[in-house]
Order: C-alpha cells, then structure tokens, then sequence
C-alpha cells in the first residue's frame, strides 16, 4: 500500500466522522431496539471509534507539533481547538448531574475544572481529559519513541497491558489501553514526513492478531469473565484500528469526485 499514508493523511477527517458515528451508535440505550446477531455484536464493539479518534489523533498531532511555534503556542492551540466546543457541554452537563444528585457539591467543582476523571474516575466525559493529557506529555513522547519507534511502541505496549493487568481499574485502564495508540499515530505521521511506507505484512499479522483477539474477547464475554472480557477488547483494537483506517481510507480514495462532506 504504497499510498497508504498520503490516503490516511487526506481521510483523517472523514474517518473521524466514522468514529463519531460509531460512538454515538454505541451510546444508544439498548432498550430502543431490538437487534438479532450478528448486528447485535457489531454494534457491541462500536466504541471501536474511540480508538480511531486517539489513533486519528496521534496522527495529526504530529504535524501540528513539528510546525513552527513556540511550546506555549502548541499549547494554546490544543486548547483553542477543544475547549470551546466541548466545555460548554460538559458545563452544563456538571450541574444536570448535581440538579439529578448523582454528583455532590465536591464532585460539581471537580468536574467543573474538569478534575472529576482524575480523582473521582467518573466516566462522564473521560476522553477530554485524556486526549488533553496525551497534548500535555507529546513533547516528551516526540523525543522518545521516533528513535526507534518500532520497539519503543511496543514496549509503551506492554508496559501499559501489565500495569492494566495488576492495577485493573476503569479510569487507569482507559488511559493506558488508548496510549499506545495514540504513540502509533505519531509513528505514522512520521513514517509519512519522511516518506516512508508501510508494509502490506505489517496489516496483515495486525488484522490477524486482533481478530484473534476480538474472538478471544467475546469468548470471555460469553463465558461470564468480566476481567478478561473487559482487558481483551482493548487489546484488540491496538492492533485493528490502524490497518482499519489505512483501508477505510484506500475506500475512499476508490470512490472518485466526491469528497464524503457529511462526514
């Protein structure tokens, strides 16, 4: 796929809006309707679209780094482009939740300065706070993984998979299992500055083991293992959500003379 990296680079926007869907049809409460397998479980593993986003998101964040521009200025930026779309919602949210009494005044003040995730581990709008992290530690991640990317991913992999593993927790476990990926984008981003390309053995093994491990999951969810369950389904998309996007991507590049604006 010697395109493969240009494509994903013009249909980031466009896979993000693939994401967005994905999520929101995730969301939906299950008692809306009544779905038979196998749409049942495509629509179970639909939070698929978060890790797009911090895959997505790693990719783009690269560039945006490496242009000229002060350390504060990247900052700021991340800040401009986040913040004021999603604050206001998650404003309005804090006190919805506080009205309802599912939060006490405490945990309004947190969620107001957007502190709840971190010390609380609430679950409302986790992935503002960890996508502004992610932002806030990329320097540091630049210098480090793209010396030899290959086996610093792999190790900020494993790393992560035996932190979940030892300290399960909801809030830890959403942060490690998303960071490898994040680091992924980066690694392609930069593959793709320096004209690099991936290669088609490289997609396969990926689709492979994380198709393995998808089956995997769903067999710990059939069999009632809540830890393993809940452990394997982000191990498998830090191996599917790249190729995914790269093909999506080469889809959309067959499609001529349309520019997919609704998503």
């Amino acid at each position: 796929m010697d395109d493969s990296l240009t494509l994903l680079s013009k249909y980031r926007a466009q896979l993000m809006g693939i994401a967005i869907f994905s999520i929101l049809a995730y969301h939906i409460p299950h008692e809306w309707f009544h779905l038979t397998f196998p749409l049942n479980l495509i629509r179970h593993y639909f939070y698929f679209g978060v890790d797009v986003f911090f895959f997505l998101s790693g990719f783009g964040i690269y560039f945006a780094f490496n242009k000229r521009q002060s350390l504060k200025e990247f900052y700021m930026r991340r800040i401009r482009r986040i913040l004021p779309y999603s604050y206001p919602v998650m404003f309005v949210s804090a006190f919805v939740l506080f009205y309802r009494g599912e939060v006490n005044v405490i945990e309004l003040i947190e969620m107001i300065f957007i502190l709840d995730f971190w010390i609380e581990g609430f679950l409302y709008d986790w992935y503002i706070p960890v996508a502004l992290f992610f932002y806030l530690i990329t320097p540091v991640i630049m210098k480090y993984i793209l010396k030899n990317p290959y086996i610093k991913v792999f190790s900020i992999f494993l790393l992560c998979n035996i932190v979940i593993i030892f300290f399960y927790k909801d809030n830890l476990s959403l942060v490690l299992a998303r960071f490898p990926l994040y680091c992924i984008g980066i690694v392609f981003a930069a593959m793709l500055a320096n004209k690099r390309k991936i290669s088609v053995l490289y997609l396969i093994v990926s689709l492979v083991i994380g198709s393995v491990l998808l089956a995997v999951n769903y067999w710990y969810e059939i069999a009632g293992n809540k830890f393993w369950e809940y452990y394997t389904n982000y191990t498998a998309f830090f191996f599917l959500a790249p190729p995914a996007c790269l093909y999506v991507a080469k889809l959309f590049s067959l499609v001529k003379n349309y520019p997919f604006p609704f998503l």
